[in-house]
């Protein structure tokens, strides 16, 4: 996932910069792909080698796959968010979203947990994690989603001066 941020997401930035804003969206929701696909098969791989034997002298028996996949979730689903739905907002100058969805994300992970812990529910706070980044996701997606879907002649112009307010275009 990161490697795609450090390939895909420049080059989608100099797509908008030269004024093709098809080519900025299709840039970023072809890395978030090609990455996920790699990522799932990366997880399913490490979780194939633990139940096949061949890993247990480097993944040691404190290895549990269940959380390591819970864990996998949380961390795609925010790497996803940063390759797609955070360079819209960059991109159109709506960068407090970020904070507001993050932290509205986190407010629900700490009470989640807090109340897991509290009843003692086995594996609470790695739901907790993995819930606060999906709501972080969808609050950041859904106060963007009018930004991610546009591709009039307006969005080339905040493309070259990332300027202004986006709220009459949304």
């Amino acid at each position: 996932m990161n490697a795609a941020s450090f390939v895909f997401v420049p080059t989608a930035f100099l797509s908008a910069a030269n004024g093709n804003i098809r080519e900025f969206r299709r840039g970023l929701f072809e890395g978030a792909t090609i990455a996920l696909i790699f990522a799932v098969a990366s997880a399913a791989g490490i979780i194939g080698l633990f139940f096949s034997g061949h890993a247990s002298g480097w993944l040691g028996r404190s290895f549990d796959p269940t959380v390591f996949a819970i864990v996998s979730c949380a961390v795609l689903i925010n790497r996803t968010k940063k390759v797609v739905i955070d360079p819209f907002a960059l991109r159109s100058n709506n960068a407090m979203t970020l904070i507001y969805s993050y932290t509205i994300g986190a407010l629900a992970c700490c009470c989640m947990a807090a109340l897991s812990l509290w009843w003692r529910l086995p594996l609470g706070s790695e739901m907790a994690f993995l819930s606060g980044y999906v709501i972080a996701a969808a609050c950041s997606f859904f106060a963007l989603r009018g930004v991610i879907a546009n591709n009039g002649p307006d969005a080339t112009q905040r493309a070259f001066f990332m300027a202004g307010s986006d709220a009459g275009n949304e």
